[in-house]
C-alpha cells in the first residue's frame, strides 16, 4: 500500500515539474497582446455649432426657471421702493447724512431675471434717493468698475451733476479700478481719492465686434440678407466690414471719444491737449493718476469719509446706505408662487435679447484688461 502511494506521489511529482509555469505578471500592469482601440469619430463644424446652440438654450431655459424663484425676491423693489440702513450713527436727533453709494463691477443698463434691474436702474435709485433727501449733504461714491457701456456710464454721470446741482457734495472714493467709464462717471466729482494700489485711466472708447463669416463658411452657411439700404446691417458679425464701413464706424469712435476727453477736462478742470495726451488707453497707478491730475490724493475710505464730513461740514454726520426692501416672503414664498410657470413670452425675450447682446456692435467706455 505504501508503495502505491509513493508511487503516486512520484508521478504527481514528474507531472508537475514537466508543466509549463504560468507566465510572469507583466512589470506595466497588463498581460496578453494589447489591444487598439477602435478610431474615435471626430465631430463635424456643423455638430459642434449645434452643440454650442442646444447649450445655450439649456442655460436659458435654467435661468427662466430660476427667474421665479430668485428674481421674484426683486418684486417688491421694482416700484422703486429703497430702505435706508445707517453705518454710522450721527449726532443729534436729526443729524445731517452722507449717503455711501457702492458702483462695482461693468456698468450695463441691462437686468436680468436673476439680478433684477441693472446697474444704471440700481444706482441711479440710490442716487436719486440722496438727491431727494435734504439731510442728505454728501454722496460718498466707491468706484471698482473697468468701466462699460458709454450710454450707461453717461446716465451715471449725469445723475452725478444733478447731485451738485441740487447743492450736494460728491466724493469718489477708488478701490481697485476706476477705468474708462468708470473715471467717466466720477470725473465731475468735488473730491477723488484713490488708494495707493488703484488704477486709474483708460480713457477712450472701443467698439467690440466678432467676425464670424469664416465660421459660417466652414459650416456651410450663407449670410444672404434682404435689406432696404447698403449699410442696413453694418456692423453683422456675420460678414466683413467694408473700407467705407469701417471709416464710417472709425467717425463714430473718434466723435465719441473727443466727448470723453472733454467731460474728464471740464470735470478735472484741465487742459484739452493735457488730456488728449493721455487718452491713449493707457491705464495708470495711482501716483501716475495724482501727477496727472485724474484724481486729488492717494488714501483709504476713511480718509475719504473725512474729506465728506470736511465738505458736509459737520463732525459727525450719519452715514447710511441704500438696499433693497424684499417683500415679506422673499424668495421662500416666491417658490410657492402660482406665477413660477415658464411662458413662451419669458422665452421669446430671453432669446431674443441673447441675440442681441451677443451681435450688435456696441460703443464701450471699457478698459478690456479688467474684464473678468
Amino acid at each position: 500500500m505504501n508503495s502505491n502511494t509513493n508511487n503516486m506521489d512520484d508521478r504527481d511529482k514528474g507531472r508537475t515539474g514537466s508543466a509549463t509555469p504560468p507566465p510572469a505578471p507583466s512589470p506595466y500592469g497588463y498581460t496578453g497582446a494589447l489591444s487598439v482601440p477602435p478610431p474615435r469619430r471626430r465631430l463635424s463644424g456643423l455638430a459642434i455649432f449645434l452643440i454650442i446652440v442646444c447649450g445655450l438654450l439649456l442655460l436659458t431655459l435654467i435661468g427662466l426657471v430660476t427667474s421665479r424663484t430668485a428674481g421674484m425676491a426683486f418684486k417688491a423693489d421694482l416700484g422703486g421702493r429703497l430702505q435706508e440702513k445707517t453705518i454710522i450713527s450721527g449726532e443729534g436727533r436729526e443729524p445731517d447724512k452722507i449717503a455711501v453709494v457702492a458702483i462695482n463691477g461693468a456698468i450695463g443698463g441691462r437686468g436680468s431675471y436673476i439680478s433684477g434691474e441693472g446697474m444704471v436702474l440700481n444706482v441711479g435709485r440710490q442716487l436719486r434717493r440722496a438727491c431727494e433727501d435734504e439731510k442728505v449733504k454728501v454722496v460718498l461714491v466707491q468706484m471698482d468698475s473697468p468701466g462699460g457701456g458709454l450710454s450707461a456710464s453717461d446716465i451715471l454721470r449725469n445723475e452725478i451733476m444733478r447731485l451738485q446741482k441740487a447743492g450736494k457734495k460728491v466724493v469718489v472714493c477708488v478701490g481697485d479700478i476706476a477705468a474708462s467709464g468708470g473715471l467717466y462717471i466720477s470725473s465731475p466729482a468735488d473730491y477723488i481719492i484713490a488708494n495707493p494700489t488703484s488704477l486709474v485711466g483708460s480713457i477712450g472708447v472701443i467698439m467690440m465686434r466678432f467676425q464670424m463669416a469664416e465660421l459660417l463658411k466652414k459650416l456651410g452657411i450663407k449670410y444672404d440678407p434682404i435689406k432696404s439700404a447698403d449699410m442696413k446691417d453694418i456692423g453683422s458679425p456675420f460678414r466683413d466690414l467694408s473700407p467705407k464701413e469701417r471709416l464710417y464706424f472709425e467717425d463714430l469712435i473718434k466723435t465719441f471719444n473727443d466727448r470723453f476727453i472733454g467731460i474728464v477736462a471740464e470735470g478735472r478742470k484741465l487742459d484739452i491737449a493735457d488730456v488728449r495726451k493721455l487718452a491713449n488707453g493707457k491705464i495708470y497707478t495711482a501716483e501716475q493718476a495724482l501727477d496727472y491730475k485724474l484724481i486729488d490724493q492717494i488714501g483709504y475710505f476713511d480718509d475719504a469719509l473725512d474729506k465728506a464730513r470736511e465738505l458736509a461740514g459737520v463732525e459727525k454726520p450719519r452715514v447710511v446706505k441704500y438696499t433693497k426692501r424684499f417683500d415679506e416672503l422673499g424668495i421662500l414664498g416666491s417658490l410657492f408662487d402660482n406665477r413660477t410657470s415658464l411662458n413662451l413670452d419669458d422665452l421669446q425675450a430671453a432669446l431674443e435679447s441673447m441675440l442681441q447682446m451677443d451681435a450688435t456692435p456696441r460703443v464701450m467706455a471699457i478698459w478690456s484688461g479688467g474684464v473678468d
